[in-house]
């Protein structure tokens, strides 16, 4: 089409092309706009499915229709809705209105070469079968152009949708295996004026050293702080244990004094802010990850359910033994729930959870049963 346009007179292609590009650019501009807009209302979304998860989910079921707190969620959720909505309505309707103002310039610019074959032909230097030929060629050109417009504003939004993406997958794991936390009292940094709250300078560790390589001699807390990355209240500060091999320890405190921080940071799910936490001789953080977190058994306040099987719930624990009737049957009778394998119709084979088609739904205290076999799988 460009090149028969050319027959028309050399200007033609030329015009039509430059009356398109500010749209072009008016389009990616108005995607750019969108995706900022989408970026800055982001933690409004999270919101709103906070809220959505709360009305909709049956965790909260019972407190919601016991207090009647429906119409008050509700009703903030709406809220968030309206103030998102509002925003990116104000954002469409200007974008659409530059759009249309730069679609009528360039209708304009495309308007000149049909006025030049019409007077052509009034001044008999094209035909009537000019006329129409001219005309089918510059409709399919403009027609080119268009859709040429539109794929690059789709393009461009695949672009900004993607980048988020690639900006995860970028993201470096704050728990490394073999890494040492080197604090201001061990190195100084050229930005060590910041904030005690923010993560500290790692250096790696070659190789990390297996357990298998390491004697057990026990657990010692060693001058140990933390705080939630964020925070500015330690919730651990400068506690100093030692726990023997054997041993058995029972940590006892009001609600908030970091008991169930202390497990975590045991588990490495963090690392200390400061001090350290040794395995025998070695630091937690020189040590293998997941060969450390294979030698810990461990049931949380606030355990999993998993939407799966009772075997898969408690041979999740630990892979290998997952297809040994044996062996998970023996950790359930071990966490007094036995009975649950006669009880249900399936067996270990019963969907647990109502997520589940035909799936069965536990007790609180049967659940927690299930997360302690779980854990003691590993042991």
């Amino acid at each position: 089409s460009v090149l028969v346009s050319v027959s028309i007179t050399w200007w033609v292609p030329i015009v039509l092309l430059l009356s398109s590009i500010p749209s072009i650019f008016v389009e990616m501009r108005h995607h750019k706009k969108s995706w900022r807009v989408e970026e800055t209302q982001a933690g409004v979304t999270r919101e709103m499915n906070i809220y959505a998860k709360v009305l909709t989910g049956e965790a909260y079921a019972k407190e919601l229709r016991l207090f009647s707190l429906q119409t008050i969620l509700l009703d903030r959720w709406r809220g968030l809705f309206h103030r998102m909505f509002s925003t990116m309505q104000q954002v469409r309707r200007e974008g659409a209105l530059a759009v249309m103002l730069w679609a009528l310039v360039g209708g304009l610019g495309a308007a000149l070469p049909y006025i030049y074959v019409v007077l052509g032909v009034l001044k008999v230097n094209y035909t009537l079968g000019d006329l129409a030929l001219y005309t089918g060629i510059l409709l399919q050109l403009r027609r080119s152009l268009y859709i040429l417009i539109g794929n690059t504003g789709d393009i461009y939004d695949v672009a900004l949708a993607t980048s988020p993406i690639f900006q995860l997958l970028d993201l470096e794991p704050q728990l490394q295996s073999g890494t040492e936390t080197m604090g201001a009292d061990k190195r100084q940094t050229p930005d060590s004026n910041r904030r005690e709250s923010e993560p500290r300078f790692t250096a790696p560790l070659s190789p990390p050293l297996p357990l298998s390589h390491s004697p057990f001699q026990g657990i010692r807390l060693q001058n140990l702080t933390f705080h939630y990355p964020g925070g500015d209240k330690p919730i651990l500060h400068h506690i100093n244990l030692e726990i023997q091999p054997g041993e058995m320890i029972a940590l006892v405190g009001e609600n908030g004094a970091g008991k169930t921080t202390l497990a975590k940071l045991l588990c490495r799910l963090y690392d200390p802010t400061q001090g350290s936490i040794y395995w025998g001789q070695r630091d937690l953080r020189s040590l293998q990850l997941d060969e450390l977190r294979s030698r810990i058994a461990v049931v949380m306040q606030d355990y999993a359910r998993f939407p799966a099987t009772l075997r898969e719930n408690v041979g999740w624990g630990y892979l290998p033994k997952l297809q040994e009737d044996v062996a998970v049957s023996a950790v359930l009778q071990d966490a007094g729930i036995h009975h649950l394998i006669a009880e249900l119709e399936q067996g270990l084979e019963t969907p647990l959870g109502k997520q589940l088609e035909d799936g069965v739904d536990l007790s609180g205290g049967q659940w927690q049963r299930v997360a302690i076999a779980r854990a003691l799988l590993r042991l």
